[in-house]
């Protein structure tokens, strides 16, 4: 019989696959709003050269970003997501 935990990881799992998937989407077809539902209001992001609250990060990269595209292709192949980390983060490694 499958365990209750192996059930929840399995649906975190699937929600953080979600989640990414939204985040790309978002980037690629240069959407603010669908990019707002990845975060959390208060959530930092830290892209090297902008560290700071991300919905400040959306509002920064996407007039960048429509300057020099009309939009991308992320791709998510083989992502590792590892539910159950020490730290009580998701971790994604590609």
């Amino acid at each position: 019989m499958v365990s209750n935990q192996t059930i929840q990881s399995t649906v975190d799992r699937v929600e953080i696959q979600n989640v990414l998937g939204r985040y790309c989407r978002g980037i690629d077809r240069l959407d603010r709003e669908l990019l707002r539902t990845v975060y959390h209001p208060d959530a930092n992001d830290d892209h090297g050269v902008f560290n700071g609250n991300a919905y400040d990060f959306i509002d920064m990269v996407l007039p960048l970003l429509k300057d020099i595209t009309s939009g991308g292709s992320h791709m998510l192949f083989q992502s590792q997501i590892d539910v159950e980390s020490a730290e009580g983060c998701p971790r994604r490694a590609t």
